[in-house]
């Protein structure tokens, strides 16, 4: 999957998120994601899937999506572009 932004989150909100992971023992929200060829663009969950990453895991729950979604309107949108 595909970024389209930047982790924003403080150190301390991504501590409480990995918590809540671990207790959980896996990613409880789907990743909601944008499919455009063979890409699938992260429109929601960017966070989670930082920190299922960083834990190794294989799998993860994710939903596609349509646009527009969110605060993303057109392709565009889904383009990464640091602030």
């Amino acid at each position: 999957m595909t970024p389209t932004q930047p982790i924003t989150k403080s150190r301390k909100q991504m501590k409480r998120l990995n918590k809540e992971i671990d207790a959980a023992g896996e990613i409880t929200n789907s990743i909601r994601y944008v499919q455009r060829g063979e890409k699938k663009y992260v429109v929601d969950g960017h966070h989670r899937l930082a920190l299922a990453k960083q834990k190794g895991f294989k799998d993860v729950p994710a939903e596609e999506v349509g646009l527009p979604f969110r605060g993303y309107k057109t392709e565009k949108d889904l383009e990464y572009s640091q602030y």
